[in-house]
């Protein structure tokens, strides 16, 4: 097979959204695409396809692209990254290093636009391994349930495949959560100023912490990228306490929420943070009878491990089982940043999923 490796050229977007479509079920609109791949708030993606030119109309047979992000540390400095997404090869060409080839060019281009790092998830670690990606830690997801039955319902639905151990499992898992939650609730009491808004903006939480990390440089063109304009069905609340706490829930419409991203300064202390959690919990309960709040947590470092920790104190309780794989890959000499020093949330997603 003859198999060319290309950039993606402007007027394709329609015809390589299709391809996606065509893999997964036709749930991705043009717009879509657009959004997430053309209009990002450092520039369009770097979209890599493969094609076979031996195919009479030169089929697009994989694709691979990096979406620019930039990185800023809580010290002040930035950096330029890029985010894997669209990795996809035509199950009838695999075993012909596709994947491989098109990250070979996607790693190309990236140096030329100086992107530093490039990073994302996964669950197909291997792939990743053999081209020089490391895979330094994975996810850990927790719950906090607020109805059991309906709690049950939605996550047992996520893998048709559940056999009734499965679902016995889950529904045990939404008794333990939900009794949790209650056990939680007779801990400490309220906080009174705490604040909700739709508008979605970056305080001073946790910009003057004594240990330096990084995250997604969430500028007003990225909040109202990421936030404001998400096509996915999203409900996006703040709460914050005068720039010392900041907590984003993505409440869904099936009637669920995401908690998307929590900081806080250094100054506040462990019980002041749990106060100001189970206050924004309880509004958010009370505004939209969510019957389930996920988060998708890390434990690479003291930041991410203290939210964990947090979490658990709030009604939270944490599934047990592989999660996904962070894969980072290094472009440049840069050494001021590793994976262990990121502070890494449900925002490091595109909240398309």
């Amino acid at each position: 097979m003859n198999i060319r490796i290309r950039l993606l050229q402007a007027g394709e977007e329609s015809r390589v959204n299709a391809i996606y479509n065509h893999a997964y079920g036709n749930i991705r609109p043009l717009s879509f695409f657009e959004w997430e791949f053309i209009q990002g708030p450092w520039g369009k993606a770097i979209y890599v396809i493969a094609e076979d030119l031996d195919h009479p109309e030169l089929k697009i047979v994989g694709t691979q692209c990096a979406i620019p992000m930039v990185f800023c540390s809580t010290d002040g400095k930035e950096i330029l990254t890029a985010k894997s997404e669209d990795t996809y090869v035509d199950p009838e060409y695999r075993g012909q290093k596709i994947f491989d080839k098109m990250y070979a060019l996607l790693f190309e281009e990236c140096k030329k636009q100086g992107i530093a790092f490039i990073w994302g998830f996964t669950y197909a670690r291997k792939p990743f391994l053999n081209i020089g990606f490391q895979i330094p830690f994975e996810s850990i997801q927790g719950v906090r349930v607020n109805n059991i039955f309906k709690a049950y319902k939605y996550l047992a639905s996520l893998n048709p495949a559940n056999k009734f151990l499965d679902r016995l499992k889950i529904f045990l898992l939404c008794s333990y959560g939900y009794t949790v939650k209650l056990i939680s609730g007779f801990s400490s009491g309220n906080s009174k100023g705490v604040e909700s808004d739709t508008t979605i903006v970056r305080n001073e939480a946790n910009e003057r912490s004594g240990n330096v990390y990084w995250s997604i440089d969430q500028t007003i063109e990225y909040s109202k990228w990421r936030f404001m304009d998400n096509p996915y069905g999203n409900s996006y609340v703040q709460y914050s306490s005068k720039d010392k706490f900041r907590l984003v829930i993505n409440n869904r419409k099936e009637g669920f929420s995401y908690l998307e991203e929590m900081t806080f300064d250094f100054d506040l202390s462990r019980e002041e943070k749990l106060r100001n959690i189970r206050e924004s919990l309880k509004m958010n309960v009370k505004k939209t009878n969510s019957f389930l709040i996920r988060y998708w947590g890390f434990e690479t470092n003291l930041l991410n491990r203290e939210e964990i920790s947090l979490l658990r104190k709030c009604g939270f309780v944490f599934i047990p089982g592989k999660g996904t794989g962070f894969v980072w890959k290094q472009l440049s000499t840069n050494s001021e940043i590793t994976p262990e020093n990121l502070h890494i949330s449900r925002v490091f997603t595109q909240g398309n999923r």
